[in-house]
């Protein structure tokens, strides 16, 4: 069935009642678009390359096959993609010249941050996950481990305080997210950076 087909994507989430799933396709134009859709509707697993994207958001597979069977019906035609915030459509480029991206730093470190961006960026969780590893081979140990997916305590938060703890894991994540958003193909203007927020 397509609720079954559709569970075997790679989506970002889990696709468990109640928690939602981002699904992203991507090709180079809306009719590009539309075929990509079709090609997944008819058990591909490719979401395609592309600067235009259209995301769906979905709490369990068979939720995932209406949105679809409803996106594709408005892309055949011309009317507005956007439905009651499950279904979003960028139908041009991002506009570099109207986008900035400030960096935060030292002191806007927490147990946890950026943990939930995983569900909401594509390809955030991976990029993550890779640098994290890098950092370790010359910090001895997780930063993710440590304070992304640690439970916070008052201990715990004392500790990211630290300057060596605090500047690493605000840049890892940071980094991380910057990357994820380059390759949506978002790429700003502007970059600005609070103090160690600068260095990323």
């Amino acid at each position: 069935s397509a609720p079954r087909m559709l569970a075997k994507l790679p989506l970002r989430g889990t696709l468990d009642p109640g928690h939602p799933s981002l699904l992203c396709l991507r090709a180079a134009d809306r009719a590009a678009l539309l075929a990509r859709l079709r090609a997944v509707q008819s058990g591909g697993q490719d979401l395609g390359e592309g600067r235009l994207t259209l995301a769906l958001i979905s709490h369990d597979p068979a939720e995932l096959a209406e949105l679809l069977v409803e996106a594709a019906e408005r892309l055949a035609g011309e009317g507005p993609l956007e439905e009651a915030g499950r279904l979003h459509f960028q139908p041009e480029p991002w506009g570099a010249e109207r986008m900035a991206w400030l960096f935060p730093g030292q002191g806007s470190q927490h147990v946890g941050m950026l943990a939930d961006l995983r569900e909401a960026l594509p390809g955030y969780g991976e990029l993550l996950a890779a640098y994290d590893r890098e950092a370790s081979e010359v910090l001895g140990r997780s930063l993710v481990e440590a304070f992304v997916d640690a439970e916070s305590t008052p201990e715990l938060e004392e500790e990211l305080t630290a300057t060596h703890n605090a500047q690493t894991s605000v840049g890892l994540v940071s980094s991380a997210a910057a990357a994820a958003l380059r390759a949506l193909g978002l790429a700003p203007a502007y970059l600005a950076g609070h103090s160690y927020g600068e260095l990323p």
